[in-house]
Order: C-alpha cells, then structure tokens, then sequence
C-alpha cells in the first residue's frame, strides 16, 4: 500500500511539476504551456500526442518568434520576458516605479558597466519617449509624471555610481587612487526638454565617473542652457561641448544649438551624441569649415570622444582667443 501511494504521488509530482519545469527552461516553454500542451495533445492523439507534446507546442512558439501575426503565441506559451530591457524601464518610469528601475539598473552596473547600460537600456528608453512625445501619445499627465519620476531616477542612479566609485576607491591602494583630470573641463548640454535632460546628465556622470573630468551640465538645456552656461562663471577656457539629444530637437533646431555654442564657447571642441534620426550630424561631420565638431552614435563612443579630447588639451593647452581691436 505504502509503496503504491509512492509510485502515484512521485508519479504526479514528477510529471506535473519537477518535469514542466525542466522542460521549460531547457525549452523556453513556459511550465504551464508545457503541462497544457501535455494535456492538449494526449487528448487529441493519445499515447502518441504525449510524446511528441513538447516537440509540437515549441514549434508553435518558435513559428511565432518568425511570423509577427502569430508573435501572440510566443508570449502566450514562451518563457523569455515580454518586454525587452529598455521597455521595461520605460513602463517603470510611467509608472513612478523608480525602486525597481534602480535595482535593475544596480544588477547592469554590476554585470555589464555603466556606459552599457546607457547604451543598450537607457538611451533606447528614452528614445522611446521622445518618440511617444513628438506623436502625441504622451499626455500632459503623463509628462507631469516623468518630471516627477526622472529626477528620482537619476538621484538613485547617481547614488548607485557613487557607491560603486567608493567601492572602488577601497579595493585601491591609497597611492592608487585615480585623480579627476583637473586641467580639462566638459560641459554637457541637452537638447530640449525633460527626457534630452535627463539623457544629457546620465552622459555627464558618465564622462565624470568614466574620465574623471569636472563636468557640468546645466538645467534646462538648449539654448537658455548654453546662455546659461556662459553666463554661470563657467570657464572661458572649456575644452568640451557635448551636445545630446535622443529626439526632441530637430535637425535644423540641432545646427543652431551648435551654432549657438560655438559662439559662446569660442575655440571648444564639440561632440555630439544626436539620437534622433536626423542626418543633420553626420552633415555636421563634414562640415570642415564649422571647426572642431564630432558626432557619434553610442555614448561608449561619445565618452571615448570627450576623453580623446581632453587628453589631447591637456598634452597641448590651447592658448586664449586673441583680443579683438575695436
């Protein structure tokens, strides 16, 4: 008796859980799809369904990974997460979730950097706003919302940076320890708006933490940032313009952003990180004749720029403009 009541109740355990959930993750099945499936094809086929249940319900998913009509059996009967990385964060920051868009961010900054995660979650994120912004999908609310919820983000984010910098300080020895880069100075302006804003000073702490540089970027941004900016006491002698957007400026609102900045901050190199589909930067690029002026699509690469940059005026520091004879 004892020993029957164990073959059935290990049979059941077995086959309705343990089972479900090896299949699943070696199968990217979901457990339930996989017990469902089991159940769907042995009352169709019988003995036969059974054994090839698991085999037949993964081909429907793998077809809806193929067709886009069918994509609705995927998530119905896959495991893999519904929403990529840089739209989970996006439906966290709408929802005023910045607890849990911070321990994701802190697992990203553990698992693959800083820079990493801008580039693969964060600019796409936004990217997506500015995109939700400009077509009107965004209402006042909602906006509202990401300027209360934004700032909480990056104060969590900021938090996270500091720590892991701390961190690091402490592994070091203390003759070790790296020093900011004094002799060179970034300022970082954003395009327009509270999601070029929140894009511009992620970057900022990015050159900061990453370079060591002494960075600055002022609130709000365009062109009452760059006035701003010059008029705030910052330096004359700055060696960095970094010029972001990940939407919410034109290509022409972008030329006269950089216009505008090489009149204020004469003799400055400009980088640009412009992630708004306008072929306006790579226009930019070609324009010899301008000056100094650098796009670039990835902020790994726009950071790489900056440091470039700086380390090329701290080897040779330009002089100041001469004076102009009235």
């Amino acid at each position: 008796m004892e020993t029957g009541a164990v073959f059935v109740g290990g049979d059941i355990i077995v086959g309705q859980f343990i089972e479900p959930i090896l299949f699943g993750s070696r199968t990217r099945l979901s457990s339930i799809a996989v017990v469902f499936g089991a159940a769907f094809w042995t009352l169709l086929w019988g003995p036969i369904g059974l054994i090839l249940a698991v085999p037949l319900t993964l081909t429907i998913v793998v077809i809806g990974q193929h067709v886009p009509r069918l994509e609705f059996r995927r998530i119905l009967l896959g495991n893999e997460p519904v929403l990529e990385p840089h739209q989970k964060l996006y439906r966290q920051l709408l929802a005023g979730d910045t607890i849990e868009a911070a321990k994701d961010a802190e697992r990203w900054l553990d698992e693959s950097g800083y820079i990493k995660y801008l580039d693969e979650t964060v600019i796409a994120c936004l990217q997506i706003a500015s995109a939700d912004h400009q077509r009107g999908v965004l209402g006042k609310e909602q906006l509202e919302d990401l300027k209360v919820f934004l700032p909480e983000y990056l104060a969590q984010v900021r938090e996270l940076l500091d720590f892991k910098y701390e961190q690091q300080n402490a592994r070091m020895g203390e003759g070790e320890t790296a020093s900011p880069n004094k002799t060179a100075t970034a300022v970082v302006i954003a395009g327009r708006g509270i999601i070029d804003q929140a894009a511009a000073e992620l970057i900022a702490d990015a050159i900061r933490s990453e370079l060591g540089i002494s960075t600055q970027c002022p609130s709000p941004g365009g062109l009452t940032g760059i006035s701003a900016a010059g008029q705030a006491g910052h330096d004359p002698q700055t060696d960095i313009i970094a010029v972001v957007s990940v939407g919410e400026v034109t290509g022409a609102q972008l030329d006269l952003l950089v216009s505008r900045v090489k009149r204020v901050f004469e003799g400055a190199a400009i980088a640009i990180g412009y992630w708004g589909g306008s072929k306006t930067a790579e226009s930019l690029r070609k324009d010899h004749d301008r000056g100094p002026v650098f796009t670039e699509e990835t902020v790994d690469v726009l950071v790489h720029t900056v440091g470039r940059i700086a380390n090329e005026r701290t080897t040779n520091p330009r002089r100041p403009p001469p004076l102009k004879l009235v």
